[in-house]
């Protein structure tokens, strides 16, 4: 089984990593790739002492954002999943944020805001941009369910 990773650039510019699912599964890296490796590896401890202890593993709702009651859960986890794609096309293409730049004529500033996770100032309909700049097509598709009630509190 895949378990989703979150990656937040640090002050010192580093990475931390932790995993939605695992409650307390958190690695640090001085890389984004050293964090990511260190996430695997902590995942697998992870694992391993759960089966060990016999510890309840519990299942997140599949959004890291409505799990910790972050509000606006769904729009930011929407827009993560989009900036993902856009750093999987970079890393897979090979390509900085100035070659990314020179590919789109989208700012270099952007790209690495992207990579950082400074997703405040994006909105949807511009990431699908940048995706759709880079060579890809976004495929969306709405399921609508009505909400636990325990699930949609409103902001008074």
């Amino acid at each position: 089984m895949q378990y989703p990773v979150v990656f937040e650039k640090n002050e010192d510019g580093g990475w931390t990593t932790t995993c939605p699912l695992l409650p307390g599964c958190i690695s640090e890296g001085d890389t984004r790739e050293e964090a990511k490796r260190n996430i695997k590896d902590a995942i697998h401890l992870y694992l391993r002492a759960v089966k060990k202890e016999k510890m309840e593993l519990v299942r997140g709702s599949g959004n890291v954002y409505r799990d910790f009651g972050v509000r606006g859960a769904d729009l930011k986890q929407l827009k993560a999943i989009l900036a993902s794609e856009i750093i999987k096309t970079l890393d897979r293409d090979g390509l900085s944020v100035r070659g990314a730049h020179d590919r789109t004529g989208i700012a270099a500033a952007d790209f690495s805001r992207i990579r950082n996770a400074a997703l405040e100032r994006f909105t949807i309909d511009r990431l699908m941009s940048i995706i759709n700049k880079l060579g890809s097509r976004v495929e969306v598709k709405v399921r609508v369910r009505r909400a636990d009630a325990g699930n949609h509190a409103m902001a008074a």
